[in-house]
């Protein structure tokens, strides 16, 4: 028996990297999983939804972009009105790349741009969940921040919106909390090699070396180091876990 025996899933921006991942995790794990997104270059959302329904795992595809209200409120629908229910959001793509910019660079617009596409998509992802897992009296919500929350050289608008991740979620956690609900986040540290990113290599390189300060010594891999805290806070066993940040960095940051 998988940890998700019997659960819904909808994983946010599973057409590529540690979302793909988590997305094929859930699915393993017994859940019902259904991967939002919007077709992004080479990574089509459908593609995904085979590699797990060929393996006689159960997901579909919704098409969401995520910064349309509508469409989450339609890949919320989709997924009740598919499978019954819907009992776990992983909120994992964050709309806009990365700009490097330093703060006497930064752009009123790239601040927007970055909130929009993050913590202001999960807050409507959780607001058309709410109400289907307050009336199971159960739910568990993923959203995804990023080590640079603490602050890097050339990242302040990134940096803002992926700690507005974590205020945002110890608040949904204190409203939500009380129906059954937990309300978590992570702050990952892997290399999927999917990025789109025209500052990838830069933040590889930057990355290798940072790792080597790091007691693990190697860049984390999505599905091997990723994947498993995703699927804990997502079960049953993590209902009292609440309000909290996962450092999955291999100790880039110890706090």
């Amino acid at each position: 028996m998988g940890q998700l025996d019997g659960r819904v899933a909808i994983v946010v921006g599973s057409n590529k990297g540690i979302g793909k991942q988590v997305a094929i995790r859930y699915a393993e794990e017994g859940a019902k999983v259904v991967c939002a997104g919007i077709d992004f270059g080479p990574f089509p959302l459908q593609d995904v939804v085979d590699s797990i329904t060929g393996r006689g795992l159960e997901a579909a595809a919704v098409k969401c972009d995520i910064l349309n209200k509508q469409e989450i409120d339609d890949a919320v629908r989709f997924t009740v009105e598919t499978y019954g229910r819907i009992d776990i959001v992983c909120n994992v793509a964050q709309a806009f790349l990365h700009t490097m910019e330093s703060i006497e660079e930064l752009s009123e617009d790239s601040m927007v741009n970055l909130y929009r596409g993050g913590p202001i998509a999960y807050a409507h992802f959780m607001q058309a969940a709410a109400p289907h897992m307050k009336k199971q009296k159960y739910g568990r919500i993923i959203n995804f921040s990023s080590e640079m929350a603490y602050g890097y050289f050339n990242c302040a608008s990134y940096a803002a919106a992926k700690a507005a991740v974590q205020g945002l979620t110890r608040a949904a956690a204190y409203d939500l909390g009380q129906y059954g609900i937990t309300v978590n986040c992570v702050m990952p540290n892997a290399d999927t090699g999917e990025s789109v990113s025209p500052h990838h290599e830069e933040h590889a390189k930057l990355r290798l070396e940072s790792v080597q300060k790091t007691p693990s010594k190697y860049v984390g891999r999505a599905y091997e180091d990723i994947t498993p805290a995703c699927v804990f806070l997502a079960s049953e066993g993590a209902g009292f876990v609440q309000g909290q940040t996962y450092m999955l960095s291999g100790g880039a940051t110890i706090v």
